[in-house]
């Protein structure tokens, strides 16, 4: 006998890839003690015979309402008849399990809040400091100033720059820069035809764009160069 418990989008099942899970996400059971006299697919046969199983049992693992996985009791030397009380012992251990990983899943997102907390703080201190220096001062540059130096220092960035859109919110120019010491400054480089420009106006309510890789990352040629530039 062998036993699996595995992830449902790890199942290479195109059964529970279209349905999203399947009769499992009604919390049905699997039970076949023969895989010639259960009406598969014969595709589904022809699986179960590569890993040469005669017999299985199938159970569902749900972590709370969500169906993480299956808990899969395969018989490979002969077929098999799952006694009711063999079923009912498998549904309670794929219940323990569930039960089990839900704990776990809290205990994990407890740890990772707690490691986030330094750098929120750290983030909403930052953000007063910003705040009380933009209300302490009217002069426009005074603020970009203060805003970018404390991104910066905050994100461990190389270079925050704060960049202004003409009225056409086509083209614009860099306004105020913050940057590491060993990196040209662009202060004051005019942008011909900013490249998101195209993105923001069909989309103007996106809060924010971000791109991890410039080189992988589909830029337009042109767009790309400048960055390479920069």
């Amino acid at each position: 006998m062998l036993c699996f418990c595995f992830p449902t989008d790890l199942w290479n099942d195109s059964y529970l890839q279209e349905t999203q899970g399947g009769r499992y996400q009604n919390h049905e059971v699997s039970n076949v003690s023969d895989i010639y006299n259960a009406q598969l697919s014969p595709c589904h046969v022809e699986i179960l015979e590569h890993y040469l199983i005669k017999a299985f049992l199938v159970i569902p693992i749900f972590v709370g309402r969500k169906l993480w996985g299956l808990l899969g009791i395969y018989k490979h030397s002969k077929t098999r008849v799952w006694e009711e009380s063999e079923v009912e012992f498998s549904k309670q251990v794929a219940a323990y399990l569930g039960a089990a990983l839900q704990q776990a899943e809290g205990l994990e997102q407890t740890q990772t809040q707690a490691r986030q907390l330094p750098a929120i703080e750290e983030q909403q201190q930052t953000l007063a400091i910003v705040i009380s220096k933009i209300r302490q001062s009217l002069d426009l540059s005074t603020i970009f100033t203060t805003t970018t130096q404390e991104v910066r220092r905050l994100l461990h960035a190389d270079r925050v720059i704060i960049f202004r859109f003409k009225s056409d919110r086509q083209q614009g120019q860099i306004i105020s820069e913050d940057i590491r010491i060993d990196y040209l400054s662009i202060l004051g480089t005019p942008i011909p035809k900013h490249p998101l420009a195209k993105e923001i106006k069909a989309n103007p309510t996106k809060e924010d764009y971000t791109v991890d890789d410039v080189d992988n990352a589909e830029l337009e040629a042109d767009y790309l160069k400048m960055l390479s530039d920069f």
